[in-house]
């Protein structure tokens, strides 16, 4: 006979002191009688009762300390005959247990019970009589008495709990992960599952959504959708192991800066480009941080052999941008005003009173892992300066029991309909690194930071200064071999991924204060013309410039036997006319190393004029990339991102909340985007559209923004918080689409109005 009645029988001589029966399954979204035997010889009738009606039970369930016979008058030589003489003294209900089973397995199947618990106050009492029989503990389930409780405040007022109460604090759950699994109730696991169902839109960490799909609390989607991904960027990372330090050191060799980008590394000091270029001949393998009072436009070039930089004066936020983008660790603004570099050393007095003084190729640690609020209320992490080199906790994703679980369900959402996730890098290392994170390909690979090397900075300032043709041709060689050298080992390490990586090349952007001195700026700038100092508009003023880079790309495509299609993508483009004549030297060079079919042409999108003219540029391209950064400061009228006074008056004028432009898209911005999105669809509806801009750097607003705009793809650093958050974001952005298109209310087990907190 079946029915839908479950049918739960509890054996405990006690338990109705701290529960009350009729409750225990109320408003959980079954139906159930529950019968509470309050010894073995009543719990056997009721099973002998509801056998004989043709029913078993769904539970049974027995306490450890269960009475054999019950207090009220019965036929003890009668039942002792029953049991087969049996005596549960010992082990009580252990041995109670075994006999129900037992007896069970004498019952025609459709009247074996179908899952035994039992219950203890001390859970451990019971495990090792149960773990030591084999058969036993294929059939037994342990749980909490007071879990039973739990389930009985649950059923009766909704959720109850106070400051005093031990409720949900470390309670057991295998009993409630069994009715929610098995018969599809609502029972809940922990507190903060009691937050979730009083504020369903209340965000979880990853960790903690990877634990309730695995105990069917929420399905893969929903937990996707409720990922809290604004930590996720400093959860990936390093920390210094304190384990291994004594309690006062930390305290006794620290200074703080206000500011710190959120990475721990441990590396020698070096406080001038000749003291990077001794360590680095020294010691090639060990990380360097740099150590400067001020850091200026020419310092640009030395970002390329350091690992991390100290910058005891104040910090702009293209300087913020770049370490960020380089995964440099980095330090600025010492709270000490006093902090200065003298001879090659840097003298300090930490919080304990105690001088100390590190010279060049000393050990330094750089920290960042508490915040504070600044004058604005906007929460900052501060940095730290350790003497010597501390130990640090290497952070490996890969070993993270749920990441590759997690990711699966995001990759299954983003499937054919999401934003892909792309890496920026500008070295083969960086390459390899974005390759192992999961990075759908280079989204922008920056060719400017190829040439600070001493043996290259020459030859390109004579390419931008000289007016002797011959020189300039010379020079424009001697770049070329180099170039193909560093794009050879880029293509090689992009064959790592196995199939086809895609790398899309940015040619030259070259700011002339990173490349030449100060005192030939105004030289460079009568030479070429106001407006054309930098990227696409430089190299129509320099033929030949581009095709050198073009003919690097294609010699060492073909060199390393890429598996891929290079991509080759110009940058500040303003009109069509500009793009159909550079194209032209690229369409050059490609022909002469059988490219001429066989490449990607593509244009950055970070002017007004190429906004206004994306319909005319998209026909010549096969794809386009918006580079907000560029974008936002002509949108802005001008405003640069390093000019903190001048964007947070445009923000308070404009009513742009939180975060700077230059690190959340501001609405004009947006709407740039989509005009050029909508005019490039229309001329070539088959061309591929992504952004590379700092503002999809870990900021989820700006890349739901750009699912909604309709890109492609998004960019972002090549690090594992940036890529991972990223890739849950975009999930996430097609989670929220399609429920606003068919609201899915069956993912949402819980009833709030059932629900009542009394703190």
């Amino acid at each position: 006979m079946e029915d839908d009645i479950k049918r739960v029988l509890i054996i405990d001589d006690d338990i109705e002191i701290m529960i009350e029966p009729e409750f225990l399954f109320k408003n959980v979204g079954i139906e159930t009688e529950v019968v509470i035997a309050h010894s073995l010889i009543e719990g056997y009738e009721q099973l002998e009762k509801w056998a004989a009606q043709g029913y078993a039970a769904d539970i049974i369930d027995v306490d450890y300390c269960v009475a054999e016979l019950s207090m009220r008058c019965v036929d003890e030589s009668a039942f002792k005959q029953k049991i087969k003489g049996r005596n549960f003294q010992d082990r009580m209900g252990v041995e109670a247990t075994q006999f129900l089973i037992e007896w069970g397995q004498e019952q025609p199947e459709h009247l074996r019970p179908r899952k035994f618990f039992m219950h203890s106050l001390t859970v451990d009492m019971i495990w090792p009589h149960i773990h030591n029989d084999e058969k036993f503990n294929t059939l037994v389930s342990i749980h909490d008495t007071l879990e039973l409780r739990d389930i009985t405040n649950m059923g009766k007022y909704g959720l109850v709990t106070n400051k005093c109460s031990r409720l949900f604090d470390n309670r057991s759950t295998t009993l409630r992960k069994y009715l929610n699994k098995t018969f599809g109730t609502n029972y809940l696991f922990e507190k903060r599952h009691i937050e979730m169902a009083l504020n369903p839109d209340k965000q979880i960490d990853i960790g903690h959504a990877y634990s309730d799909v695995m105990d069917d609390y929420i399905t893969q989607e929903k937990a996707i959708a409720k990922i809290d991904t604004s930590n996720l960027v400093n959860l990936f990372r390093n920390h210094l192991d304190e384990e291994q330090l004594e309690d006062d050191y930390l305290s006794d060799n620290c200074v703080v800066f206000n500011k710190g980008i959120r990475k721990t590394l441990a590396g020698r000091a070096a406080f001038t480009a000749e003291d990077i270029q001794v360590l680095l001949e020294q010691s090639p393998h060990e990380a360097i941080v740099l150590i400067v009072n001020e850091f200026e436009p020419k310092d640009t070039a030395l970002l390329e052999n350091i690992d991390g930089v100290v910058l005891l004066g104040k910090f702009t936020g293209h300087l913020e941008m770049i370490t960020s983008n380089h995964d440099i660790a980095g330090v600025f603004n010492s709270l000490d005003n006093d902090l200065k570099i003298q001879d090659q050393a840097l003298t300090y007095n930490t919080p304990c009173n105690k001088e100390i003084t590190i010279k060049t190729g000393e050990w330094v640690t750089l920290d960042s892992n508490f915040s504070a609020f600044d004058d604005d209320g906007q929460e900052v992490y501060m940095g730290e300066l350790y003497a010597g080199k501390l130990p640090i906790r290497s952070y490996n994703i890969k070993e993270i029991n749920w990441y590759d679980d997690v990711m699966s369900w995001v990759d299954k959402v983003r499937q054919d309909q999401g934003l892909k996730v792309k890496a920026n890098a500008d070295t083969s290392e960086q390459i390899e690194r974005a390759i192992d994170l999961g990075a759908e390909g280079i989204g922008l690979l920056r060719t400017e930071h190829m040439f600070f090397d001493k043996d290259r900075l020459p030859a390109l300032q004579d390419v931008l200064l000289t007016t002797n043709i011959e020189r300039q041709h010379k020079a424009l060689d001697i770049l070329g071999r180099k170039q193909k050298d560093d794009f050879v080992k880029i293509f090689q390490a992009a064959n790592k991924a196995g199939d086809a990586f895609p790398v899309s090349i940015r040619l030259l952007d070259a700011p002339p204060e990173e490349f030449l001195p100060s005192d030939q700026i105004e030289n460079f700038r009568g030479k070429v013309g106001r407006g054309n100092e930098r990227g696409s508009q430089l190299a129509l003023q320099i033929p030949g410039l581009y095709a050198m880079q073009a003919e690097a790309i294609f010699e060492a495509a073909k060199e390393a036997d890429y598996k891929g299609t290079p991509e080759i993508m110009l940058p500040l483009i303003r009109t069509s006319e500009e793009l159909e004549y550079l194209k032209a030297e690229i369409d050059t060079a490609a022909e002469k190393y059988g490219f001429k079919d066989r490449y990607r042409f593509g244009s950055m999108i970070e002017t007004l004029d190429a906004v206004n003219n994306a319909g005319e540029i998209a026909k010549q391209c096969h794809f386009l990339s918006f580079g907000t950064n560029d974008l936002t400061t002509e949108t802005l009228g001008g405003i640069k991102r390093n000019n903190i006074v001048a964007t947070r008056e445009w923000m308070i004028e404009n009513g742009h909340r939180d975060k700077s432009p230059f690190i959340r898209l501001a609405e004009p911005v947006k709407e740039h985007m989509k005009t050029a999105v909508a005019a490039a669809r229309k001329s070539n509806p088959d061309i591929e559209i992504g952004i590379c801009g700092h503002q999809v750097a870990g900021d989820d607003q700006s890349i739901k923004a750009c699912h909604k705009i309709g890109l492609n793809s998004i960019s972002v650093p090549a690090s594992v918080g940036f890529i991972v958050s990223s890739m849950i974001v975009a999930a996430q952005a097609i989670l929220s689409e399609n429920s606003s298109k068919d609201h899915d209310n069956s993912l949402s087990k819980l009833d709030p109005a059932k629900i009542k907190i009394q703190l």
